[in-house]
């Protein structure tokens, strides 16, 4: 299964032997987001012409592509032909629901592999998927955007055959070797070599089959490896990541019955919203041959450091290989087996707020059918969540946006794609992703959050299909920049307060808000003011029309005392879907002495001593501080020509 980057699941349909077919599902959650009431629906056949195919593979490398594509690549098994080991790849287009056939991987002397297979694969934070070879210690990785394969740095000694690649939060992807003795290496994309990464514990490889079990990052940056043996363990990672990094033993699987041992000879497993790891296992014997049944389910916590046997879902009763996880945006599981019958696991508890993706750009009026930019922080989560091995890599470590009607509690999933990363645990770091609302999204107030991992943002206020007087659907952006007057091209590093006014001197922005740390403050004239700004800029989202723009602010700077001071005021158009900017200069002591000089010329031009003239300067500065409406710059303006007059002799 993979989550599409519109909230629905992409399923391969197996036949009755549960072997693969080229058929494709995909899950649709109800109107109120909830899969459990959901939808299947088929889709497009991978093997429609110009195809090689059809291709029914079974245990293959897959990914989400940072651009919403689904991709396959290789099948252990072909239909019913055992060791097919497929050279294939495709990718699936939800948008024109069609398959693409792709190029395969080469060696660096440019000769086809021999297969792909059932080959672990890992999705790098520059969107490329990293793969390894099953035969040779060869590694290539594909590139979606040049639509490529690029030979990448041998691995250590060992090819890739039944490993699990996972990658961390430093960018490097890790494996336990299948086939060579509890050691375990790792690949670095920014030096493109293979490097160790110490040796486990324990052994977890059964030998006989050389099968080991799912690892996951958890949300403090240890991986948790679960073995075939019954055996697990932590991996902490040097915080270069060239070093080895360190190895601890994990707990092992409890007996369910005496005498037996549990493991997870190829399982999947999937990071729960509150940071355990829901697994499974069962019963291992050391024969290569052998994957016994039934399914049992624990979970793993990673803070008391214990693997708790929970109850098993009615579907349980197959060999753990054939079981699939896919975390679902709502934070649930799905978990399904080579059955017609779907389970969907409630994890309680719920995420640290640390862990939730925070939203620090986002439109606040949608139009359906319409492509926005979101940015914030952690919105691919903290690990790629969801982990199988060498059969199957459904990671889900990338941004969803989800919509939901204040009026109707309707729930849209907006398609996502082009995220600037696909990197986990990114900390503060700002990213984004591009989201598309649906041609059906309800109009009206709504809320928005962006979900990584299950875990969601806080919500984010919007309104969809709210339009302006003037019938602009668009929202319409005005950046308003501050900046020291003797420093035109550059931007003031202080912080303090925007007000506007609309023009015309009405204003009613039922769709606008300001994207800033404050609250908006109405004031009876239509006015916004004392909205904060920090770094010398503020971005506004508002309806077309012509706005009058000042900042105010009081600190000292750089040895300049800034004394109630506002910028000279700014007067701005801003047109339907469209941009504008205004800069506001920041009154400094250097001002003053500008309006002092044009003092100087103004007495001068009405003659110093002429009490009549001089006079009416007196009355106009009078008039401008008793002026309730003046704003500070005019008022300081009345002040330095007060001052002028007093040097000119006309006061004591």
């Amino acid at each position: 299964m993979l989550l599409l980057t519109n909230g629905e699941v992409l399923a391969q349909q197996e036949d009755a032997q549960q072997y693969g077919t080229e058929h494709w599902w995909k899950l649709t959650p109800d109107a109120f987001g909830d899969y459990s009431n959901g939808s299947w629906t088929q889709v497009a056949d991978n093997g429609p012409p110009p195809m090689k195919g059809p291709f029914g593979p079974l245990y293959y490398c897959s990914a989400v592509l940072r651009d919403g594509r689904a991709f396959v690549s290789g099948g252990e098994y072909n239909h019913h032909v055992s060791g097919a080991d497929l050279l294939w790849a495709a990718v699936y287009d939800p948008l024109t629901n069609t398959w693409t056939e792709l190029p395969t991987p080469k060696d660096a002397a440019n000769n086809d592999w021999q297969g792909v297979g059932d080959a672990p694969g890992c999705m790098l934070p520059s969107g490329e998927v990293l793969v390894g070879n099953i035969f040779q210690n060869l590694t290539a990785i594909y590139d979606p955007v040049a639509n490529v394969w690029i030979p990448r740095a041998n691995k250590l000694n060992t090819s890739s055959s039944e490993e699990t690649f996972t990658l961390l939060a430093d960018g490097t992807a890790l494996t336990v070797n299948c086939d060579g003795n509890r050691q375990s290496q790792k690949y670095l994309p920014s030096t493109n070599q293979w490097v160790t990464a110490g040796q486990t514990p324990d052994d977890l490889v059964e030998t006989a089959s050389k099968e080991i079990g799912p690892a996951i990052l958890l949300p403090d940056k240890r991986l948790f490896a679960i073995g075939a043996t019954g055996r697990t363990a932590l991996y902490t990672a040097d915080p270069n990541p060239a070093l080895p990094g360190t190895w601890a033993r994990g707990p092992s699987f409890p007996p369910v019955n005496p005498n037996q041992t549990l493991g997870a000879k190829d399982a999947p497993a999937a990071l729960e919203p509150n940071g355990k790891v829901l697994c499974l296992a069962g019963p291992v014997d050391g024969i290569a041959g052998n994957y016994n049944p039934p399914t049992y389910f624990f979970e793993f916590d990673p803070t008391a450091g214990t693997l708790t046997k929970i109850a098993d879902p009615g579907n349980s009763l197959e060999a753990p290989y054939s079981g699939r996880m896919m975390l679902l945006p709502t934070g649930e599981i799905l978990f399904v087996n080579g059955t017609s019958d779907v389970w969907i696991y409630s994890p309680d508890g719920a995420p640290q707020p640390a862990w939730r993706p925070q939203i620090t750009n986002c439109a606040s009026v949608l139009e359906p059918g319409k492509t926005y930019v979101l940015q914030g922080r952690q919105l691919n989560g903290l690990s790629q969540a969801v982990s199988y091995g060498d059969d199957a890599q459904m990671a889900t470590n990338y941004p969803l946006v989800r919509v939901r009607n204040l009026a109707s509690g309707h729930v849209f999933y907006c398609r996502t794609a082009n995220h600037s990363t696909m990197g986990v645990a990114t900390g503060a770091a700002i990213h984004s992703t591009e989201f598309t609302t649906p041609a059906g999204i309800e109009s009206g107030s709504s809320e928005l959050v962006v979900v990584a991992n299950g875990i969601a943002s806080e919500p984010f206020p919007v309104s969809v299909g709210c339009p302006d007087e003037g019938g602009c659907m668009g929202v319409s952006k005005l950046d308003i920049w501050v900046s020291d007057v003797a420093d035109a091209c550059g931007t003031w590093p202080g912080s303090g307060l925007i007000t506007i006014l609309d023009c015309k001197g009405i204003l009613s922005w039922p769709c606008g808000r300001f994207l800033a740390n404050g609250t908006w403050q109405k004031i009876p004239n239509g006015q916004y003011r004392n909205i904060p700004f920090t770094c010398g800029h503020l971005t506004v989202e508002l309806p077309p029309g012509c706005y009058w723009v000042v900042a105010g602010f009081v600190t000292p700077l750089g040895g300049r005392i800034h004394l109630n001071g506002t910028t000279h005021v700014g007067v701005v158009e801003v047109c339907c879907e469209e941009c504008a900017c205004v800069k506001l200069f920041n009154p400094t002591v250097r001002l003053c002495w500008d309006w002092f000089r044009v003092g100087i010329r103004m007495l001068s031009q009405f003659g110093t001593f002429d009490a009549e003239k001089v006079e009416r300067i007196e009355d106009l500065a009078n008039d401008l501080l008793q002026d309730v409406q003046a704003t500070g710059a005019e008022k300081a303006i009345a002040e330095v020509f007060g001052g002028l007059l007093d040097m000119a002799g006309r006061k004591q």
